[in-house]
Parts: C-alpha cells; sequence; structure tokens
C-alpha cells in the first residue's frame, strides 16, 4: 500500500546582506536546494516582483520585496524576502523525506543567516496511527 508522507521546512531569517536576498543569487540556491536533496524541478524557479516602498517599512507594513517559487516533482520549493529588512521566509516541501539539515545548511552557506528560526514538519499518512506530536519547532540563533 503506497503511503504519503514527506517533510516540510519552514526557515524565518535575517542575512547579513541583503544583496544575498537578490535575484541572481536566489535561483542559485534553488538548484542547490534542487541538487543536494536530490529533487528533479517541473518548472524551474519563477521571480515575482512587489515594488518597494520604503515609507512602508517605518509603518509596519509590508514594504514590497520578491517572492520565488518553483514546482518540483514531489511538490514546491517557496521564498519571500524582504531586502529593505534583510529578511527571508522559506518552505522546502517534499512528499519525498528528505534531509532537513543538509537543507538548512545549503540555505545557510548560500544566504549567510545572522537569526533564524527553524519548523520541520514530518508529514504522516493519516491511515497510521500517530501518537507524538509531527512538528518539531527549534530556536537558533
Amino acid at each position: 500500500m503506497y503511503k504519503i508522507e514527506g517533510t516540510h521546512l519552514i526557515v524565518d531569517a535575517y542575512v547579513q546582506d541583503a544583496a544575498t536576498l537578490g535575484e541572481e543569487n536566489m535561483l542559485l540556491l534553488f538548484d542547490e536546494l534542487v541538487e543536494a536533496l536530490d529533487m528533479t524541478y517541473l518548472q524551474r524557479p519563477q521571480c515575482v516582483e512587489v515594488p518597494l516602498d520604503e515609507a512602508k517599512l517605518s509603518s509596519g507594513e509590508d514594504e514590497g520585496g520578491c517572492s520565488y517559487y518553483c514546482l518540483i516533482t514531489t511538490s514546491h520549493i517557496a521564498a519571500h524576502t524582504w531586502e529593505l529588512r534583510k529578511a527571508v521566509m522559506l518552505d522546502v516541501f517534499s512528499c519525498k523525506p528528505f534531509d532537513a539539515e543538509k537543507a538548512l545548511n545549503v540555505l545557510d552557506n548560500r544566504l549567510c543567516f545572522t537569526e533564524h528560526t527553524k519548523t520541520v514538519i514530518q508529514r504522516l499518512d493519516p491511515r497510521e496511527e500517530v501518537i507524538v506530536s509531527a512538528t518539531l519547532l527549534q530556536r537558533m540563533h
């Protein structure tokens, strides 16, 4: 019987240099993740830009940035970047389990985190009996 399962890595981070959040570097990051985790693209990464408005930064509104996404044969990878804040939020999700620590290392090596949090969710088949929580939340500095 086929089971549905997978790994979902969620990372929220600040980076040392806003330039690492630029389009060229982010597209390279997606390529590195796909290769390191033995994934296959269905659709190469796309970038959608929201125009920057620095005036919104002081009000707490979303001042603009970029959203990146790609489809892989087992699901997707997505990132939202805010260069003015030097911030990024990323999701790596696959219906096939993957090494979340390896993915985190690829992300950190390419983006150079100053602070980050990660959440790893092991997606489990609902037909299986689950006794323990499937979510592991860890705060990293």
